[in-house]
């Protein structure tokens, strides 16, 4: 085999990688706007009523909210989470508790834009 047949195969075989990681990267970019989406709408409906953690439980049981994780590390302090990707940082909406209520249930935060004690990154 010459070299330019050997140069050719590696540039195929460039170019195909590089076509995969676009798409690699498009498709999450996309679920990744999704799962936001889906935070966003968790945090409005929550700020609409007087939740409590039964309300909260029960929005996060709805096949609309699939994928987001609860974790109750806290007693103040929960956290709404998105699925981890690799090679993302996740999405994250903070919900402040006070006696099994909701007082504040935050924006999402994206793990570049919080504070170093709410970075969330796989």
């Amino acid at each position: 085999m010459g070299k330019p047949a050997l140069a050719s195969k590696w540039l195929f075989a460039a170019v195909i990688t590089v076509a995969m990681l676009v798409a690699l990267q498009y498709r999450n970019s996309k679920t990744n706007r999704q799962y936001r989406e889906k935070l966003s709408t968790l945090s409005a409906e929550l700020a609409v009523n007087q939740s409590d953690m039964a309300d909260l439980r029960h929005l996060l049981s709805q096949p609309r909210f699939q994928g987001l994780t609860l974790r109750q590390d806290s007693t103040t302090e929960w956290e709404v989470e998105t699925p981890a990707e690799f090679g993302a940082t996740n999405w994250v909406l903070y919900v402040e508790v006070s006696n099994s209520n909701i007082v504040n249930a935050s924006h999402p935060y994206h793990g570049q834009q919080q504070t170093a004690s709410r970075r969330r990154s796989t």
